[in-house]
C-alpha cells in the first residue's frame, strides 16, 4: 500500500528544487542588506507609533481626577506602561543592531531573517496584551 501510494506522488515533488546549496547561500547573503533596511524602518515607524499612542494614554490618565496612576506593582495600569517601555526598548535595539550589520558590516554571522521573525513574534504577543480589549479590562 506505501509503495502504490508513492507512485501517486509525481517524482518531480520527492527532489529538492532549491538552488544548489553555495547558490543558495550566496542568494541570502546578498538579502541580508535589505532585510536589515526594511526591519529598521519598520522598527522606527512601530516606535514612532507606540510613542504616539502611549504618550497620550499616558497623559489622559496622569490627568485623570478620580484615580490617576500611580506607579506601583498595586495599580494594574502598570502592566501595559512596562510592556510599552520594554517594547520600545526591543524596537530600539533591533534598529542599533540593523544599522551596525548594514553601516559598519559588524555581526555578520547573525542571521537577520531569524531576528525578523522572532522579532514579528514578539510584536505580535506583546500587540495582543497591550491590546484595547485587554487593557479595558486593566483600566
Amino acid at each position: 500500500v506505501g509503495r502504490w501510494c508513492l507512485s501517486l506522488v509525481p517524482s518531480a515533488c520527492c527532489h529538492n528544487q532549491r538552488f544548489p546549496e553555495v547558490e543558495e547561500q550566496v542568494f541570502r547573503e546578498s538579502l541580508q542588506r535589505d532585510i536589515g533596511v526594511n526591519l529598521s524602518v519598520c522598527c522606527f515607524c512601530g516606535m514612532l507609533k507606540t510613542i504616539y499612542t502611549s504618550s497620550g494614554l499616558y497623559l489622559a490618565e496622569r490627568r485623570r481626577e478620580d484615580d490617576p496612576i500611580v506607579w506601583s506593582e498595586m495599580d494594574p495600569r502598570v502592566l501595559y506602561f512596562v510592556l510599552t517601555i520594554v517594547m520600545l526598548v526591543v524596537l530600539l535595539l533591533v534598529i542599533l543592531v540593523c544599522g551596525l550589520r548594514v553601516k559598519c558590516a559588524c555581526l555578520r554571522r547573525w542571521n537577520l531573517e531569524h531576528m525578523a521573525a522572532s522579532f514579528c513574534a514578539y510584536v505580535i504577543f506583546n500587540t495582543f496584551i497591550c491590546s484595547r480589549v485587554t487593557t479595558s479590562l486593566l483600566f
